[in-house]
């Protein structure tokens, strides 16, 4: 009990410490910031923004959360930056969670090896992309869900008692926060049951073909919760307006076209 709780404060303290430095990195957003998304916002109000693209992009609980905010009489200047700022605690949170995970699976003695694995995750969340969406408002609701489909994977790959509904509850959560992080909950069971299980390839795909499931009744649940929040709001959504497959055929084949240029224009 004594050796949990130190390490409870040991990963709290370095938690803050990643919190405090990663808020020095963002110290100029974190004093106002606007994007074009932003004025969007400010122009319709968060109702009509809330109407209009966030219940529109099947966003559910970023719209409720616009409302509520609404609700509060929140300042548009207070709930970007305090969006920013939640955003980046509960990154963090996931960075000590995901740097625990792996060194669960895999002891490592040495404790440069553990600062680098800490590195390493932390590169991981906070990659150029990620900064990208941190310039979002919604940045909020994207890391509550990597947050999420952090807790379910692990508990998924962990499989102690009542591990399935544990899991299948955290991956519903994340996809209803932001549908667009659900492949990161996939890529961390197949990283954590390869760490786990290694040579024991039965056990990873058991783990991998788990995840796929609770992913398709993660997005069955959100399509019902999308559709009945649109109807109580008198709005629909216009994510599944296209042909799914017939994009899916389109990405197939532009993949090889896409890789080519990506790769001329690094090199």
């Amino acid at each position: 009990m004594e050796r949990k709780l130190a390490q409870y404060k040991k990963d709290a303290l370095l938690c803050l410490i990643l919190i405090v430095f990663t808020c020095l990195i963002f110290l100029p957003f974190l004093q106002g910031h606007y994007i074009p998304d932003t004025y969007n916002i400010i122009e319709k109000g968060l109702e009509g923004y809330s109407m209009d693209n966030s219940f529109l992009d099947g966003r559910i609980v970023m719209g409720l959360l616009n409302l509520l905010v609404l609700k509060l009489n929140i300042p548009i200047i207070v709930y970007v930056i305090g969006t920013l700022l939640i955003a980046i605690m509960l990154s963090c949170v996931v960075v000590i969670l995901l740097k625990n995970s792996i060194t669960k699976y895999r002891k490592i003695e040495n404790k440069w090896i553990e600062i680098l694995v800490l590195v390493l995750c932390y590169v991981t969340i906070f990659n150029f992309m990620y900064l990208e969406q941190l310039y979002f408002i919604e940045c909020i609701v994207m890391a509550a869900s990597l947050l999420l489909y952090t807790i379910g994977a692990n508990i998924l790959v962990d499989r102690k008692k009542g591990y399935l509904w544990k899991s299948a509850l955290c991956v519903i959560s994340g996809i209803l926060c932001y549908q667009g992080t659900i492949g990161f909950f996939l890529v961390l069971v197949l990283l954590y049951s390869i760490f786990k299980n290694r040579n024991k390839v039965i056990y990873i795909l058991k783990d991998v073909i788990l995840s796929g499931i609770l992913v398709v009744i993660a997005g069955l649940v959100d399509l019902g919760c999308v559709k009945v929040v649109t109807t109580y709001f008198h709005t629909t959504q216009n994510r599944l307006s296209t042909d799914i497959f017939e994009n899916i055929l389109t990405i197939l084949n532009n993949i090889s076209k896409t890789l080519t240029d990506t790769l001329r224009y690094v090199t």
